[in-house]
């Protein structure tokens, strides 16, 4: 496959406009790139441009990451995919992307990227849709090139490692079957082989650290084929294999390159090591009755190799993967190699305590990169450190040698705060192992036994520390993080000493103090008592809102904590805590710090989490006084600077803040909304998905308060414009139906009229264009509240001016094989209605077959029954999509603020009911004995 010397010209040029300085320029060529991408032919021509040897570095790096996100955006051929990569390209992709990832053997980063595009092709596509590759990568194991073969190794992990973390389910063991129908005989040779070259390699530097890197991708592949199951052939040749996993933990070396750490990243050895330690964690853990024999080995060669370990922080994966292994065997059904007093006692010495004490480098990470030591050391984290592992060993020795464990590190700890309270200005570092160690003692593990007094200890050590002046920095916020982590121990009464002991932390300038202090005083406020109430009540935290509140915000003046996310997500509670319990004067007050806060903001934006958090309190703030006269002179100002200044990030939150101000204000102050909607109706303004959401929330806003007077001022065509263009998109097509619904629920039949037939037409054609699962359900609801609202005859009469046939075509292959599957509570009500008053039509009477799937599909809907023509549908609900919480990549919404789904028909209380009386009804007027015929053919009991 080659390009066009006028192909590469182009893209060569574009490409390097998008890495011009120039704005203009840049912006312009990203444009044409984005265009590009969603021509047929993008991905081949991206990967075939990407290795032309004629590039400069950073034209092929850029066209590499643009292959990548291609690949990322359109290989999944889903309902939400808006580019799908054509079928025919893929394939063209797929033969030839084994050599291009050979060829980019000069250009690591390119690499890096190529690898990253095969890990997104094979999640979806290998093995089945992908049968060549595993043959092709098999068949390049001969390649006497150590260089080529750790490409091929790292293609092959690539493609492997998506097992890992894996449910064993048919799906993926049929997989797996295939895969290693194929892979183990010619994977043992490879690594029986490699293993002989690293043994005649001994001397040669270069040549033996090619073949460790192998070795290292082998055991990493090793690990992927065995994640989910126990592959027969590696059980059948355990032996072979646990000879070559010695062979590593054994290998000694002087060579600089093998055994030395760069940048405090593992050593090659360490990283090899490091695998074999997470191998045999997981046949210990997973395959212990297959592995038992083998197992003991292992573990003295493990130990030995731990005792020798400096505890540089280069060497914290081994460390952490060889005391998790340790602890993994204390639980297993060898358990019984600790079964001694004395190894007991070297596992806590020599393991347990030396693990836990901090080291300088800690010291340092807590001065230079406070949020880095935060990270590793925060309770809950996924730092796997050597603090992690010991505490998760002691968990484990616990299970069966509780006691004698309890007494050895009791008396490591009475030791420990011995040699504490001697010097405590020099030996505070001892605390602060002892308070580990009570910890790991006293988290709860599988015997639940209370052994640790977690009140006592609280009493006699952590609260004179937090009451304390002279108590050092590491040690007050080990002291602020045993509260938070025991607070359900520690009783309710003692909360509000706490919260005393805790508050002045907040004034404290070090980082990881009010940074601790703010998520105690969190964790605190969320616990709660065992009848659900909060253990400090939010009365009390209104009364002592000032006290609370106060200190709080003036960490923000901290240069360190400008961005504190923890602290303003404290600050979230406690203004949710205390809606309705706090006067109009005092939350105008707090509105105008925190928009202070986000216009601040607003000049460069950072921290994405200290930001929503904020967003947060505005939100909720405002929803308490949006109807009143203060609400937009405060948050108005906020909104036009951000549209003003097009600050992206925050759009999506100002739209929210709209919103609500429309949707509770009154008739008195909606004038004044309503002069700022045209502005919402112009193209500019949906320029961004992640604005798409908010914006129509505020639609609906504007629609729900005032749907004549849009009509009235022409604003009417403009919205239905902004309707055609989000049905046309599969990820946003949802949002459209919203809008539809407003407008069907506010607005007569005779302000629609005229636009009807479109409507229904680009619909219609949309979904036989692109069909999904979702745009099929959205178009169901909105066709059910259509019905509702404009009955059943008028409804038939517009469909059939499409096409005569549309009617039945319609209720027959999309509506009733899609209502059944509906769910949701306020859906599942319209649909019932919706079916109740085409079943008492007489007009439908006429269809008799429609009527009888018609009472059958009601039947199923009242009963709680699933209709077998809903089979096949997707789990997911389109009108769920809005109430997702938390950060998602488009649209970021106000979990507390959010709009609140309404019952479009309240007047209906209960949907059973009101069939019944219907349905009694419509049997007096029409045809009984006919009725009575269906009713008994259809085979429901009424």
């Amino acid at each position: 496959m080659e390009l066009s010397n006028e192909v590469i010209g182009q893209l060569s040029s574009v490409f390097k406009d998008a890495n011009s300085h120039d704005t203009v320029l840049r912006e312009s060529a990203t444009e044409k790139i984005a265009a590009f991408k969603k021509n047929p032919g993008a991905a081949v021509t991206l990967l075939i441009f990407q290795n032309n040897p004629n590039l400069d570095i950073s034209t092929r790096l850029y066209a590499a990451i643009t292959f990548k996100n291609l690949v990322k955006e359109g290989w999944e051929n889903s309902d939400e995919t808006e580019n799908p990569i054509p079928a025919n390209d893929k394939e063209k992709v797929k033969s030839v992307f084994v050599d291009f990832v050979l060829a980019s053997t000069q250009f690591p980063s390119t690499q890096a990227q190529l690898l990253e595009a095969l890990s997104i092709i094979s999640l979806y596509d290998f093995p089945r849709e992908w049968p060549t590759i595993l043959p092709n990568l098999i068949s390049k194991f001969a390649t006497s090139d150590v260089n080529v073969l750790t490409i091929i190794l790292k293609m092959l992990h690539t493609i492997l490692k998506k097992y890992r973390g894996q449910e064993k389910k048919d799906s993926i063991l049929a997989e797996l079957k295939e895969i290693l129908s194929k892979l183990p005989e010619p994977y043992l040779a490879l690594l029986i082989n490699t293993g002989k070259l690293v043994d005649v390699s001994l001397q040669n530097e270069a040549q033996l650290f090619s073949l460790l890197n192998c070795i290292h991708y082998l055991f990493e592949i090793y690990f992927s084929m065995s994640s989910v199951d126990l592959p027969e052939f590696f059980e059948d040749h355990l032996g072979d294999f646990t000879n070559e996993f010695q062979r590593y933990l054994k290998l000694e070396t002087n060579f600089r390159s093998i055994i030395s750490s760069k940048n405090e990243e593992p050593s090659l050895l360490k990283k090899i090591q490091t695998s074999i330690c997470e191998i045999i964690n997981l046949y210990t853990q997973i395959y212990d009755e297959e592995f038992q024999e083998y197992l003991q080995p292992f573990v003295e060669s493990i130990w030995t190799l731990l005792t020798k370990t400096s505890n540089e922080i280069s060497n914290d994966p081994f460390t952490y993967s060889s005391i998790k292994f340790l602890g993994t065997v204390s639980t297993s059904i060898s358990h019984k190699l600790f079964d001694n007093p004395a190894i007991l006692q070297q596992l806590c010495s020599m393991v347990i305590t030396p693990n836990i004490e901090l080291r300088e480098s800690d010291l340092e990470l807590y001065e230079d990169n406070p949020v880095e030591y935060m990270r590793r050391d925060i309770e809950g984290s996924d730092s796997d450190t050597r603090r992690r592992a010991a505490i998760e060993l002691v968990k484990g020795l616990r299970k069966y040698y509780e006691t004698p464990v309890f007494q050895l590190l009791s008396a490591d700890i009475k030791n420990l705060l011995d040699k504490y309270n001697q010097n405590k200005k020099d030996n505070w570092n001892c605390k602060d192992s002892a308070i580990f160690l009570v910890t790991a003692l006293a988290i709860k593990s599988e015997s639940n036994s209370q052994l640790v007094n977690i009140v006592d200890f609280y009493k006699q050590s952590i609260e004179p520390e937090l009451s304390s002046q002279d108590t050092q920095p590491i040690l007050k916020a080990d002291c602020l993080k045993f509260i938070t982590i025991f607070r359900s121990q520690i009783p309710a009464v003692e909360y509000t000493r706490i919260l005393n002991h805790v508050l002045p932390c907040l004034q404290n300038p070090d980082y990881i103090i009010h940074t601790y202090a703010s998520s105690c005083i969190d964790r605190l406020l969320a616990e709660k008592n065992p009848d659900g109430s909060p253990r400090l009540p939010s009365q009390f935290v209104a009364d002592n809102l000032a006290n609370i509140l106060i200190p709080l915000a003036n960490v923000f003046s901290f240069p360190c904590s400008r961005q504190n996310d923890r602290t303003m997500k404290t600050i979230v509670r406690v203004v949710i805590m205390t809606q309705g319990k706090i006067n109009e004067e005092i939350t105008v007050s707090l509105l105008q710090k925190f928009i202070s806060i986000l216009l601040e903001e607003s000049k460069n934006p950072g921290n994405h989490n200290f930001v929503h958090y904020c967003f947060e309190i505005v939100g909720t703030l405002l929803k308490n006084i949006a109807s009143k006269p203060q609400a937009p002179n405060t948050v108005l100002p906020l909104i036009q600077t951000v549209l003003q200044n097009q600050v992206v990030d925050f759009t999506p939150y100002c739209f929210q803040l709209f919103s609500i101000l429309v949707e509770n204000s009154s008739q008195e102050y909606l004038n004044n909304y309503i002069q700022q909607l045209p502005m919402f109706l112009t193209p500019a303004v949906w320029r961004n998905q992640a604005d798409y959401p908010p914006l129509v929330r505020l639609l609906q806003a504007f629609i729900k308060k005032d749907a004549v007077g849009i009509v009235n001022r022409n604003q009417l065509e403009p919205i239905l414009g902004i309707f055609r263009k989000l049905v046309l998109s599969p990820s946003q097509d949802h949002e459209a139906f919203f809008i539809l619904e407003s407008l069907v629920e506010n607005l007569d039949y005779s302000h629609l009229e005229k636009y009807l037939v479109n409507i229904f037409d680009v619909i219609l054609t949309r979904i036989s264009n692109k069909k999904t699962q979702k745009v099929v359900r959205c178009f169901t609801i909105f066709f059910s509240i259509f019905i509702i609202k404009f009955g059943v005859v008028q409804s038939a009469q517009i469909t059939k001016s499409i096409k005569p046939d549309l009617w039945e075509s319609i209720l027959e292959r999309l509506w009733l094989p899609t209502v059944n599957d509906i769910n949701g509570s306020i859906e599942k009500k319209i649909i019932s209605i919706c079916l109740t008053n085409m079943i008492c039509c007489g007009d439908i009477l006429t269809n008799t077959n429609l009527w009888i799937k018609l009472l059958q599909c009601q039947y199923n809907i009242l009963t709680g029954k699933k209709s077998t023509e809903a089979d096949g549908a997707v789990e997911e609900l389109y009108i769920d999509k809005q109430q997702e919480e938390g950060y998602q990549p488009t649209f970021t919404q106000l979990a507390f603020s959010k709009k609140v789904d309404v019952d479009p028909f309240p007047a209906i209380n209960d949907p059973s009911v009101y069939f019944n009386q219907m349905f009694s009804e419509f049997r007096q007027r029409a045809d009984n004995s006919l009725i009575t015929k269906l009713v008994a053919d259809s085979g429901v009991q009424l």
